[in-house]
């Protein structure tokens, strides 16, 4: 069973657009000892710089609780560059930065993405 609380605003002006999201979730498992609390919240920036082509600049952070009194949290930096090629088809190159800390171990990433997206 999972139940999530989300909201998020935006604020547009101009070219620029900021965008706060935060996130609450509670998951049911039917093992009670696997039960889970995630709270997040992310920003996110984003700039068209040209009719066609816009960055986005965001992050996220995300805590999970888990019903042993462990805690494991993520963080993500990301940055995106789109264009738009067509009406639709579009590409993106990015780079993602991820870190995630539990008891056990860390974990960084650095990720460097690269996409093309067609709509049909």
């Amino acid at each position: 069973f999972r139940r999530t609380l989300q909201a998020s605003v935006t604020y547009q002006k101009g070219r620029s657009d900021l965008t706060l999201g935060f996130f609450d979730e509670q998951r049911q498992y039917t093992d009670p000892t696997d039960d889970q609390t995630a709270l997040g919240a992310g920003l996110a920036w984003g700039w068209r710089f040209s009719p066609r082509t816009r960055t986005i600049l965001g992050g996220q952070w995300q805590q999970d609780d888990n019903s042993d009194d462990s805690r494991d949290q993520w963080w993500i930096g990301s940055w995106v560059l789109e264009h738009n090629l067509s009406r639709y088809i579009s590409a993106q190159l990015g780079y993602r930065y991820y870190q995630r800390e539990i008891i056990q171990d860390n974990i960084q990433e650095n990720r460097l993405q690269l996409g093309l997206q067609a709509q049909f």
